[in-house]
């Protein structure tokens, strides 16, 4: 059975493969994985947390294929 991914809609500054792939869970409930770049240290409500001294960048847009809900991240 195949991972749960988010559906990106704008990758923004993430490569494609992504270096990560890390569970992020949706408001609706689901979890899926969600491609970033760089190495997280953990996911809080507000997002992921990166060390900010190293490159780091998550997908502009991503879509939720249970629910349908986009999320943008700021600033975007």
């Amino acid at each position: 059975m195949r991972a749960a991914r988010w559906k990106v809609v704008d990758r923004g500054a993430v490569p494609d493969p992504p270096s990560t792939e890390i569970p992020f869970p949706c408001a609706c409930g689901r979890e899926a994985l969600l491609p970033v770049l760089g190495r997280p240290e953990g996911v809080t409500q507000e997002g992921v947390v990166f060390d900010p001294c190293a490159p780091h960048a998550v997908p502009r847009t991503i879509h939720c294929r249970n629910c349908g809900r986009t999320f943008t991240t700021e600033g975007a």
